[in-house]
């Protein structure tokens, strides 16, 4: 389906921002003022592609999981 591509153009997106991002020396493990890291956010809205980017460029994933088992 259409919406399909489009789902999955945005999560390219994402994960090429995240990994030119973190190539400018972004810290892959900052939080927000709520706390919550980009993995987490990632996580909590489906964008796996970029969780796992993030994975690989040093972010916590069992801060991931720990926050979908809470909600």
């Amino acid at each position: 389906s259409s919406s399909h591509g489009v789902s999955s153009a945005a999560s390219d997106v994402y994960k090429c921002q995240v990994e030119a991002l973190a190539g400018l020396g972004a810290d892959v493990q900052a939080a927000g003022a709520d706390g919550m890291t980009a993995i987490m956010l990632l996580a909590k809205n489906g964008q796996h592609a970029t969780v796992e980017a993030l994975a690989g460029l040093g972010a916590d994933v069992q801060e991931a999981e720990k926050y979908m088992k809470r909600t």
